[in-house]
C-alpha cells in the first residue's frame, strides 16, 4: 500500500510515514480528542475505538485476506468522525481500509450506493473529499455497536465521565 500524508487538520507534523503506524497514530490521536457528544453516543465511539484496535492487531497476526473486511473498517472510522462531528477524507478511509487505493475507493463507492456513506466537497480545499456516514450508517452502526458492546453499555454512567 503506497503511503499517505496526514489526511485530516488535527493530525500535527508527525505523521508517520509507515501505514501500520500511520493507522495506530489515527487511533491514539482520535482518543485524545475531547468528545462533546451525547453520553451514550460516547459509549459508542469507544467500542468503536475498541474494535479498530482489535482488528489492527489481528492484522498484525493472522494473515490478512482470511481475518479482513475493509468495509467495516472503513465504516468503524467513519462512525467515530461522524460521531465526533470531524472530517475523514477519502485519503483517511483508505488507509483505514488497509487496501491500495483502488481497491478502497471501490468500497467506498460500495457503501455510498448502498446509502451507509456521503461524499461531500471540502469547501475550503476543493481537491479533497470527505466522507461522512448517513443518518442509515449513523443508526446501522449505533445498533450494531449496542449488540456487540451491550455489557458496556449497560453499566455505562456518564456521571463517572
Amino acid at each position: 500500500m503506497d503511503n499517505f500524508s496526514a489526511p485530516n487538520s488535527h493530525y500535527t507534523e508527525d505523521w508517520p510515514e509507515d501505514d501500520t503506524l500511520a493507522m495506530d497514530y489515527i487511533v491514539n490521536h482520535n482518543r485524545e480528542l475531547s468528545l462533546s457528544i451525547d453520553p451514550k453516543r460516547k459509549v459508542y465511539v469507544a467500542a468503536a475505538r475498541r474494535l479498530l484496535v482489535a482488528r489492527q492487531n489481528i492484522a498484525k497476526i493472522m494473515p490478512r485476506n482470511l481475518f479482513r473486511d475493509s468495509a467495516w473498517d472503513v465504516m468503524l472510522e467513519l462512525y467515530i468522525g461522524t460521531a465526533e462531528q470531524t472530517d475523514v477524507y477519502v485519503k483517511q478511509a483508505i488507509i483505514a481500509s488497509g487496501e491500495c487505493p483502488a481497491t478502497a475507493m471501490r468500497i467506498i463507492a460500495r457503501l455510498e450506493k448502498s446509502g451507509f456513506l456521503c461524499r461531500t466537497g471540502d469547501p475550503s480545499d476543493q481537491r479533497r473529499v470527505v466522507v461522512s456516514l448517513s443518518r442509515i450508517g449513523m443508526d446501522a452502526m449505533e445498533m450494531l455497536l449496542k449488540e456487540l458492546d451491550g455489557d458496556t453499555l449497560k453499566s455505562y454512567n456518564p456521571r463517572s465521565d
